[in-house]
């Protein structure tokens, strides 16, 4: 009797596994050829998974990586222990925010980072994604300090023509001169912050901090000489200085060697041989009329009194019978308070 052969078959569908399967190669491909830092760190075991953008990032190959402690690989500096991050990160499972790392070469690295904490195979595994936002935050610092910058140079404008509205009124007794008066000065002020703004701030040259000062005044260029190599002064200087040459050129034209055609003034200045960084800068006036000493202080004699206790700059006022002189020494800015000033450019005096 002949015997017969059964098959007995069971079929399982196993699309949906291959289908998942090939998605997860995928991605693990679109995670190793991403820009993008990704990696994945065991909490135990340390760094599992250290793509591309890991390395371009970071500076460390797969090999450095791989087993490593994520933490202690990059210095990272969490807002709490590290261990103390671990745990809240297993306890809440997903946490996004920014760190601060340290590259292989030592550079500091701020990251947008996002973590999630995933359960496989009985491992506790952290997915960590970071995105490179250094200049994003060097951006906003320096943009951060040209705000408050910007704040303390409003201030200071705002006190000194206060300063200027309040001492003009002292020594005006009527409307129409206080106004002359005030406005001369508001120009001269305004004359010195284009100087400074075409510089950014960052400095003044002195040569043409005293070409706009003779210039808004309507001193005729036949009666001045003017020499002097190129001079920086920083930004406080130039501003004190903008002011002093208001007031002698305003009392030169009203009373001194400007009042008359014949008169001159000789502006020069220069490095001192022995100390290169202090500039000797003279305002010396002939051929006008006979100086006597004034009987009254006023307030471009005041303004010159009070310069001389000022720590950048000092000045010798002297009504000589053949014309007024003054001396003027501009000290280095560089030995005083560095920091006081936003100054990125060029070394200032």
């Amino acid at each position: 009797m002949a015997q017969s052969m059964l098959w007995c078959c069971t079929y399982t569908d196993i699309s949906e596994q291959r289908d998942l399967s090939q998605r997860l190669r995928q991605l693990a491909r679109v995670i190793e050829l991403s820009h993008e830092a990704i990696l994945v760190w065991d909490v135990d075991d340390g760094i599992r998974l250290w793509n591309k953008g890991c390395e371009e990032l970071y500076g460390f190959s797969r090999s450095e990586a791989i087993g490593v402690h994520s933490h202690d690989l990059l210095s990272t500096r969490h807002p709490m222990d590290s261990a103390a991050f671990n745990d809240m990160l297993l306890e809440e499972r997903s946490w996004t925010g920014e760190l601060a790392q340290r590259t292989k070469s030592g550079a500091d690295v701020w990251v947008d980072s996002r973590q999630e904490a995933i359960r496989a195979g009985g491992r506790n595994l952290i997915l960590e994604t970071n995105r490179d936002i250094t200049e994003q935050r060097q951006a906003k610092a320096i943009q951060d300090l040209l705000v408050a910058e910007l704040n303390h140079r409003v201030k200071n404008t705002l006190a000194i023509i206060q300063s200027i509205a309040v001492q003009t009124a002292r020594t005006k007794s009527d409307m129409p001169s206080f106004i002359a008066s005030f406005s001369g000065r508001l120009q001269s002020i305004a004359a010195a912050q284009s100087v400074l703004s075409d510089a950014r701030w960052t400095s003044a040259d002195l040569g043409a901090l005293v070409t706009s000062q003779l210039a808004i005044s309507g001193v005729r260029a036949e009666q001045t000489v003017v020499a002097g190599e190129t001079v920086i002064i920083a930004p406080e200087t130039a501003l004190q200085l903008t002011l002093l040459l208001h007031e002698l050129t305003t009392n030169a034209l009203r009373f001194g060697s400007l009042s008359r055609r014949g008169g001159k003034v000789t502006i020069q200045w220069t490095r001192q041989d022995d100390q290169p960084e202090v500039v000797k800068f003279s305002w010396i006036e002939s051929g006008g009329p006979a100086v006597l000493a004034p009987g009254s202080v006023g307030f471009g004699r005041r303004l010159i009194e009070r310069t001389g206790k000022l720590p950048a700059l000092s000045c010798a006022l002297a009504f000589l019978p053949e014309g007024v002189q003054c001396h003027i020494t501009l000290v280095s800015a560089r030995d005083r308070d560095a920091g006081k000033y936003f100054n990125p450019g060029r070394r200032t005096l």
